[in-house]
């Protein structure tokens, strides 16, 4: 039996090793970013990126070498309730609800000499009401996630299918990259169609699957 070809749902397991990271140039001020906290205006920094650009993962990363906690900003109801003695990573900044509360949360973070990062998607219209926090979000020390390149779109391709436990020709990858547009978001969509579709047809992931799968996405 060839091994490659046996599907299995082994489920998706996703991974923020630094190691898994692919630096290039659409991320590369983005990770200079993350590793040059001395240079942050008031211990406050910000990613920007657009759905699925790896914003979380490097949040992660940098968690990873400055201790702290991660909050998704979607699941905080109290920010009285969040201590303000660690370094602090906020995903999904862009939902942010009470910004009053969050305002006091940030000071006394700052006033204890902690370090704030948080992401932004740019897909959403993120606004701040509170002409304070405003201001100081303004002053954030902030990069931006650029959209991908071939190379960074190989690396994206790789990982999913790694993540996914699924092996995948070298022709494959090469396919989806000349014909998938530069979109995170969309090029995540097309890799979970690939995989649901290989598992529903107990198939191996091939050209002649992607081409119809294809069609909605380039």
């Amino acid at each position: 039996m060839d091994r490659s070809q046996l599907i299995l749902d082994l489920g998706k397991i996703d991974t923020y090793d630094a190691n898994d990271f692919y630096i290039s140039k659409s991320n590369k001020n983005v990770s200079l970013l993350i590793k040059s906290l001395d240079e942050w205006y008031n211990n406050s920094g910000v990613i920007f990126g657009k759905r699925k650009s790896g914003k979380t993962h490097l949040l992660n990363i940098w968690l990873q070498y400055n201790n702290g906690k991660l909050i998704d900003c979607s699941e905080i109801k109290n920010w009285k309730e969040i201590a303000t003695d660690q370094n602090v990573a906020i995903d999904n900044f862009h939902n942010l609800k009470n910004e009053e509360d969050f305002f006091h949360f940030y000071n006394n973070l700052i006033q204890n000499k902690k370090y704030l990062l948080v992401s932004v998607c740019e897909n959403s219209n993120f606004y701040i009401k509170l002409n304070d926090l405003r201001s100081r979000f303004m002053s954030f020390t902030s990069a931006k996630i650029e959209d991908p390149e071939d190379d960074l779109l190989e690396a994206i391709i790789m990982k999913f299918f790694s993540n996914a436990q699924v092996r995948v020709e070298k022709n494959v990858v090469k396919f989806i990259i000349t014909r998938v547009e530069r979109d995170y978001q969309k090029l995540n969509e097309l890799l979970e169609t690939v995989n649901e579709a290989s598992l529903q047809k107990k198939s191996k992931i091939s050209i002649y699957l992607l081409k119809d799968l294809m069609k909605k996405y380039i």
